[in-house]
């Protein structure tokens, strides 16, 4: 009884310990509409990469959302290092985790939305391609690299009846 009590001690002081990047989330509301009221410098070549292959407005919102974030306004930055930051953005199933440099320009970034839109041009052709089926759901995935190019990826679960099947649309 006593180990057991000891070990369930343990267990929580070890969940208060620190971890040792630096991490930081953000959750952005919806009521309000982003603008771009001042222009984006450190992230436009981001925006630029992103915005071509999306039309669901979710996707745009969050992307300028991350492409505007100003790093520096974090209590955990030190203008005295240079280190990367991990920041993560959330909204629903919806997020962006994020990797900045030091100068707060996007490096690195994955980012995941659950039943999005897909362009009409890949979802006219996927109709066509299986007709007859349904979307049952679409998970959209990004993976951004500074001077590489993006992956961007549909994934969809097509429905009919009882049968479903898989379909992963890679642009």
């Amino acid at each position: 009884m006593k180990t057991r009590i000891l070990g369930l001690v343990f267990l929580g002081l070890t969940s208060l310990m620190s971890a040792q990047n630096d991490f930081a989330m953000v959750t952005p509301e919806y009521s309000h509409s982003v603008t771009s009221e001042k222009p984006v410098l450190k992230n436009g070549q981001y925006l630029s990469e992103m915005t071509l292959q999306s039309e669901a407005v979710r996707v745009t919102t969050l992307q300028s959302i991350a492409a505007n974030y100003d790093i520096s306004a974090l209590s955990i930055y030190n203008a005295k290092t240079s280190q990367t930051y991990s920041v993560v953005f959330k909204s629903a199933e919806n997020y962006i985790k994020a990797i900045y440099d030091h100068d707060g320009t996007i490096t690195k970034c994955e980012e995941f939305y659950e039943n999005v839109r897909m362009p009409y041009e890949l979802s006219s052709d996927l109709a066509k391609e299986y007709p007859g089926w349904e979307f049952h759901k679409i998970h959209y995935t990004i993976d951004y690299a500074v001077n590489e190019t993006p992956i961007f990826v549909f994934e969809v679960i097509l429905k009919k009846g009882k049968t479903t099947k898989n379909v992963q649309i890679t642009l």
